[in-house]
């Protein structure tokens, strides 16, 4: 299976929610549409979705934003290092809880996308 964020191909049936992916290659796609989609018209595309991270720097801004409306950061010295170890505590807690996430539902790229008319996919499907 393709890893989600790295891209694969994907297949919708309208194009704008595509709830078949990720898979590997553009036949798959276009196999998995046309069972999914029952034969009617589907879109393909190849794509992928957004990496879950975790931002020190916004977490840090956004709580400047709610102690100083909207100044902005004005840090003190040594600052570096304290952001640089709370990217990592928040790094580790990520990989140990990423399951506690839902998946992105939104392209992060994508491109080869194509309308495959009703009834254009067969038994044997060629390249």
């Amino acid at each position: 299976m393709t890893d989600k964020t790295n891209g694969g191909w994907w297949a919708s049936h309208d194009g704008e929610f595509y709830n078949v992916g990720p898979l590997d290659t553009r036949e798959q796609a276009l196999k998995e549409g046309a069972s999914e989609f029952e034969g009617d018209a589907f879109y393909i595309v190849e794509a992928g979705l957004h990496e879950i991270k975790l931002s020190a720097a916004a977490v840090i801004e956004r709580q400047y934003d709610l102690w100083y409306e909207g100044e902005g950061a004005d840090r003190c010295a040594g600052s570096a290092e304290a952001d640089a170890e709370l990217q990592q505590l928040l790094d580790g807690w990520l990989a140990k809880h990423i399951g506690t996430f839902r998946n992105p539902t939104t392209f992060a790229w994508s491109r080869n996308e194509e309308l495959i008319p009703a009834g254009a996919v067969s038994g044997e499907i060629s390249a």
